[in-house]
C-alpha cells in the first residue's frame, strides 16, 4: 500500500472516529503535521477533480456512486440511467 493510500485510509478513518485530529494522530502514532499536510493535501485534489467514482458490486445488487467529497449514493442495480445521470447532475 502506497503512502497515499495509507494517509486516505487515516483520513477516513480520522472522520469516521468522531475524534479530534490530536486525539486521533496520538493514538494512531501519526505526525499531527503531517496529517494536516496530507489532509490539504485531499481537499485540494477533491476540489479539482471533476471525475466521480462508479463501482458496480458484484456480491450484490446495488451500485454504489461515490463522490470526491466523500458522499457515497447507493442505488438499485437496475435503476434507469437517466436517473443516475440526474443525481450526478446535482
Amino acid at each position: 500500500m502506497s503512502k497515499t493510500e495509507q494517509m486516505q485510509g487515516h483520513i477516513r478513518a480520522w472522520q469516521e472516529s468522531g475524534q479530534s485530529i490530536k486525539y486521533y494522530c496520538d493514538a494512531a502514532g501519526l505526525n499531527v503535521q503531517k496529517f494536516h499536510y496530507w489532509r490539504k493535501k485531499f481537499e485540494q485534489e477533491e476540489l479539482t477533480s471533476d471525475f466521480i467514482t462508479l463501482s458496480p458490486d458484484s456480491s450484490s445488487d446495488l451500485l454504489k456512486i461515490a463522490y470526491p467529497n466523500g458522499v457515497c449514493i447507493e442505488l438499485p442495480s437496475g435503476t434507469q440511467l437517466e436517473f443516475i445521470r440526474q443525481l450526478i447532475q446535482l
